[in-house]
């Protein structure tokens, strides 16, 4: 074990050491792990180790935890990395049509501080904030954590929020006829907080790209803003530019 394996908490030491064994092909693809109990005994961990450790596995693709017959590894290697490509609006949109947002309740804050430097917004600035995970496919490994904060004014398409795969500012523009003029864009190289690392899968600190997405009104005002964790392994941000012509 590395260093930086050591360091990591012993759910996920167990998920890593799982997971290169299953990448040996023990057990292999359709053939079950050993019980909660066995791997408890063999590596000397707690039962919520295990359980911790089995999410992790589930979220990367590799296993499926199925009531009263096991867990058994449906794949050898974890899925494939996100590819967004992005040359429009209407990109955005597909995006959003070709992955998953699961989004949680919603909290009423108050941007302050660091948080309304992060969303460019004036101090004292009030949203409403979502936050959840976007996956590939249902049930498949998480791409990113999302925190999506929508100007109070439009709380009237939380109905509909995770009810239809669309982009939000979509919804916005359908139930209130606003209308996304400019879409601002910011990529910056983090590492993974300790607030997003459990639910992703990951140690806290392993590098990511945070994408800070602010949609703007007719008005120039920005009414919708994304703010997306994204763990280096498992998403590539292709662009295509083209050259102006002389």
């Amino acid at each position: 074990m590395s260093e930086a394996d050591a360091r990591q908490p012993q759910y996920l030491q167990l998920a890593r050491a799982l997971e290169r064994q299953i990448g040996r092909g023990r057990p292999a693809v359709g053939a079950l792990l050993p019980t909660e109990s066995a791997l408890c005994e063999t590596h000397g961990v707690s039962r919520h180790t295990v359980r911790e450790a089995l999410r992790c596995l589930s979220n990367l693709g590799l296993v499926v935890r199925r009531q009263g017959s096991g867990t058994q590894v449906i794949a050898a290697e974890a899925r494939p990395a996100y590819t967004q490509s992005l040359g429009s609006i209407a990109d955005l949109l597909q995006y959003a049509k070709d992955t998953y947002l699961e989004l949680g309740p919603r909290q009423a804050i108050v941007a302050r501080g660091g948080l309304a430097r992060l969303l460019d917004c004036p101090p004292g600035r009030r949203w409403l904030k979502y936050s959840g995970l976007r996956r590939s496919e249902v049930g498949g490994a998480p791409i990113c954590t999302t925190d999506v904060y929508i100007d109070p004014m439009f709380a009237g398409i939380e109905r509909r929020l995770g009810q239809e795969r669309q982009a939000i500012y979509r919804l916005i523009e359908e139930v209130y006829g606003e209308t996304v003029a400019e879409i601002g864009q910011r990529i910056a190289a983090v590492s993974v907080p300790a607030s997003a690392a459990e639910a992703l899968g990951v140690a806290a600190g392993v590098p990511a790209l945070q994408i800070v997405r602010r949609y703007f009104g007719a008005a120039g005002k920005a009414f919708e803003v994304s703010v997306s964790i994204h763990p280096a392994d498992r998403f590539t941000y292709a662009m295509r530019i083209r050259r102006d012509s002389a």
